[in-house]
């Protein structure tokens, strides 16, 4: 773009949602993904097939990565240049300065875009035009707008925020002598606004408008990576990003969007609803009418948000793995401290058995150099949870002998952290589906994890599920010390209210089939 030149269109992206459910899912509403495409480059396309080539786009705070998107414009064909919005009452205060002085007569058109929304109404800007809607019997501006420069400037000194700008955009119609046309949209301005454009998204034809991707069967698309049991069912339309897991008698759709690298496990049901990229939406959980981010639900048509802790429903699984392979100082230090506490009680047992017998290290699965590949480690461990969960008398107390006490010293070294993931072998991790591999590919295995303490007879497939995505995250230290804890009282109650039975020598057993 040219000093002497107005650009042919601008982008908004310099506001914060208002909407305060769309807030509490921590999403840049620009950058969240209506089919094969972020928003934002929806908006971008749009307005280079209406005839667009030199494109300025006002950015707030969040500049870095919607740049990173669009670039120049070299490979979309077109110029786009980036400027910062003004801090305080007038952020538009940029717009006044674009094209420079010699510009400051031009009269010319301009198409005025915010940056989560495409008009589907055909504008031109070889006339002046404001795309609208009827929301509760008012009319509304709907984020598009081809008006003359000199026009935008003015509004661009007095404009506060967006919705500001609409209502001075709106009563300017007549002086700006522009037409009123009464449009759709797909926007991503809010939850409720999101989830109405789905199924307009669905109709439009492949694209610029509609989702470029080849669809596998009339109105469902699946992305590459992702696998879908034989067993669920995809009803029309519906959208699957790439790297997703629909699992067993799941039923997806109509009208439902999964983001990338999401799982959808047994039994549940999305109808109506989006999912962003990476949640974990655990059994026979029915979704209807909302859109879910990590473990954040937020539902449209009750209005309301809900934060659900419970690892066995929703989960963030991108944040579950955050911590990667390595076990936190915080839980060495730990160690160190319950190991110095402990020992006596080792030293005593090994004076009552007479010695006892010198255990052979057990190996257990972890990483390797390449993606997918695990190697064996040897650790001080015990693979004690089938006869835990089995309930076996003394159970609890040889798992504390055989695996905790002996195995304080690997979590010190690193090897492996107090609470994490189920201890297994490489074998039996990559018999695991694939979705949990990943797990263990990036967290690490524990003394004591979520699917331990399922035991004595409470244990079921879908709870040790559950208890994996959980594990997997970087536990803080109160959520440490009170795993622990009830792993201290199952030790300390069946101490006190049976005989243990005791063998003196390390049991190693399979490992049970739920993660």
């Amino acid at each position: 773009m040219t000093n002497a030149a107005f650009p042919d269109a601008i982008i908004l992206a310099c506001w914060p949602s208002e909407d305060p459910l769309l807030k509490l899912l921590e999403a840049d509403r620009t950058l969240i993904s209506m089919g094969d495409k972020p928003m934002l480059q929806r908006v971008l396309e749009r307005l280079i097939d209406l005839g667009c080539m030199r494109i300025a786009v006002i950015h707030g705070n969040q500049r870095e990565k919607s740049e990173e998107l669009l670039g120049d414009g070299e490979r979309w064909g077109c110029k786009i240049t980036h400027h910062n919005a003004d801090q305080g009452s007038r952020p538009l205060r940029p717009l006044a300065r674009l094209g420079g002085p010699r510009a400051a007569a031009d009269d010319s058109n301009c198409m005025l875009a915010t940056a989560d929304t495409v008009a589907l109404t055909e504008l031109s800007l070889t006339r002046p035009s404001v795309a609208c809607s009827l929301e509760v019997g008012e009319l509304q501006w709907s984020g598009w707008a081809v008006l003359p420069g000199k026009a935008i400037r003015s509004l661009a000194e007095t404009a506060q925020n967006r919705r500001d700008l609409g209502r001075r955009i709106v009563a300017a119609l007549d002086l700006s002598e522009s037409r009123q046309l009464i449009t759709t949209t797909i926007s991503t301005a809010s939850v409720a606004a999101t989830l109405d454009s789905l199924p307009r998204l669905f109709a439009l034809p492949p694209g610029a408008q509609g989702i470029s991707r080849r669809a596998r069967a009339e109105g469902v698309w699946i992305g590459n990576g992702s696998r879908v049991h034989p067993s669920a069912r995809l009803r029309p339309p519906v959208f699957i990003g790439q790297n997703v897991l629909v699992a067993e008698n799941a039923e997806v759709g109509p009208n439902a969007m999964v983001g990338d690298g999401c799982i959808i496990d047994i039994g549940s049901r999305i109808e109506g609803s989006m999912l962003l990229p990476d949640t974990y939406v655990g059994q026979k959980l029915e979704v209807a009418r909302s859109m879910l981010a990590g473990n954040q639900l937020v539902n449209a048509r009750l209005g309301v948000a809900v934060r659900i802790p419970d690892p066995e429903f929703l989960r963030d699984i991108k944040r579950s793995g955050q911590s990667g392979h390595r076990v936190s100082l915080t839980q060495r230090a730990l160690a160190a401290i319950l190991w110095l506490v402990l020992v006596p009680l080792g030293v005593l047992r090994w004076l009552k058995l007479g010695g006892g017998t010198r255990r052979a290290p057990v190996s257990i699965g972890i990483p390797g150099p390449i993606p997918g590949v695990f190697r064996e480690c040897e650790v001080r461990l015990a693979m004690t949870h089938e006869d835990v969960q089995r309930a076996r008398q003394g159970a609890w107390h040889q798992h504390f002998f055989s695996t905790f006490l002996p195995g304080l010293a690997d979590v010190v070294a690193g090897k492996v952290a107090l609470v994490g993931l189920q201890p297994r072998s490489a074998r039996d991790i990559l018999s695991l589906p694939y979705y949990w591999q990943r797990l263990y590919g990036k967290a690490p295995i524990g003394l004591v994890s979520e699917a331990l303490l399922h035991g004595s007879g409470s244990a079921t497939f879908a709870t040790s599920r559950a208890a994996a995505p959980f594990a997997a995250g970087r536990l803080p230290l109160l959520r440490v010390v009170r795993v622990l804890g009830r792993y201290a009282v199952r030790v300390m109650t069946e101490v006190f209210t049976s005989k243990p039975r005791d063998t003196g020598t390390s049991r190693k057993t399979a490992s049970h089939s739920s993660p």
